[in-house]
């Protein structure tokens, strides 16, 4: 019977798909390894879960194929479907793909850094051929509280380059996330990926959650350290918990999950997670909000109708997918657990190549968002060929 691994992979694609569940640090790149195939690799992302020794981890990665690229996760998805342990990996391959990396450390750099990727970014996508197209992608420190700002300044420094990507996660320990480049699993860093290719290339944004017609004004709130202080002139806690009718003192990630907050930019609506409840009935965001900000609690559409027609959407604009980047919040994984349809979403995971992981936020060309699903679609076609 077929791994899932080779059930993923066939000969003359640009990408192969890996997944482990082997805790031991070696064994797990082995096993990596082993699926990989040794090739001439322009690069190779590898999501790991936060229970491994990433000392030792990170001079393992080292021996996959070209240079190595990643992140600590609050889950995984891959070849294997969801996974809540071990590690998923994708090598992308051959002469039409090429990925360049730029890594943003400290990230209070990020105002100059961000000039300096999109001097450089610029002169990479005028040497590209001209039917070639290229994306970006951040995988940030997801417990930093700066990806507002990180993402905001590439955008801005790159303003027609479409940008998606995930914040490291830490299996909701919420202790340490780290970014995995030039052989390290690094905290206070971003890695910014320019990847540009001659295949078909799409960004998507998915949600399933619907503006309800229940306001909150954000009386007193820390954007920097996102937290909300009050809504409505009342202690945050108190005032959410009557609105989605459960006790301050039970509230739970399950509740956060089914009734975000959202906020509207321009006629979208983006999602505001709720991360805990503090002592001092303060809420902690995994976005920032701010004093005067007017938000709207969401209430949950049908998560599999949307997720479905997202796919079918890249494909219509991009083909068969030869892969998905893709970075999902851990918080939709809970509410997919939670209505138990988790198995049905692996499988359209698996059908659509998506190699990614459940993170702390995700980033959508100049937005940090929340319970979104985005990434970056590649075809399996050249463009040109149609």
């Amino acid at each position: 019977m077929a791994t899932p691994a080779e059930s993923a992979n066939s000969p003359g694609r640009t990408s192969t798909l890996a997944a482990t569940l082997e805790r031991d640090e070696g064994d797990a790149v082995a096993d990596l390894l082993e699926q990989l195939r040794p090739t001439r690799s322009s690069a190779t992302f590898v999501f790991a879960s936060a229970h491994y020794d990433l000392e030792l981890l990170g001079r393992a990665l080292g021996s996959l194929p070209g240079r190595v690229y990643g992140c600590t996760t609050a889950g995984l998805i891959g070849c294997r479907g969801l996974q809540q342990s071990g590690m998923t990996a994708v090598t992308l391959s051959g002469p039409r793909v090429k990925i360049e990396p730029f890594v943003i450390s400290p990230l209070l750099a990020y105002r100059t850094r961000a000039l300096e990727v999109g001097h450089s970014v610029r002169a990479r996508i005028a040497d590209c051929p001209v039917d070639w197209t290229a994306a970006g992608l951040l995988l940030i420190d997801g417990l930093s509280g700066m990806e507002e700002r990180v993402v905001s300044a590439l955008y801005h420094a790159l303003p027609h380059l479409p940008l998606v990507g995930g914040s490291a996660g830490d299996d909701l320990a919420f202790q340490t996330t780290r970014v995995y480049v030039d052989g390290q699993f690094l905290s206070d860093a971003a890695v910014f990926l320019l990847l540009s290719t001659s295949l078909p290339l799409r960004s998507i944004r998915c949600q399933h959650y619907e503006p309800t017609a229940e306001k909150l004004v954000v009386t007193e709130a820390d954007a920097r350290r996102r937290i909300l202080y009050e809504l409505d002139g009342v202690p945050a806690a108190l005032t959410y918990a009557e609105r989605v009718g459960v006790p301050a003192d039970r509230l739970s990630a399950n509740d956060f999950s089914r009734a975000p907050l959202m906020v509207r930019v321009g006629s979208e609506y983006y999602i505001r997670s709720v991360r805990q409840v503090n002592a001092d009935h303060s809420l902690t965001l995994y976005c920032a909000v701010d004093r005067g900000h007017i938000l709207t609690l969401g209430r949950p559409g049908d998560p599999l109708a949307a997720l479905d027609l997202a796919f079918r959407q890249a494909r219509e604009a991009a083909g068969e997918p030869e892969l998905v980047l893709g970075f999902d919040c851990v918080l939709r994984r809970l509410e997919f657990q939670q209505q138990r349809i988790d198995a049905t979403v692996a499988r359209l995971m698996q059908e659509n190549r998506v190699v990614g992981f459940n993170s702390y936020g995700e980033q959508y060309n100049s937005l940090h968002v929340n319970q979104t699903f985005t990434g970056l679609v590649m075809g399996a076609r050249d463009a040109r060929r149609g």
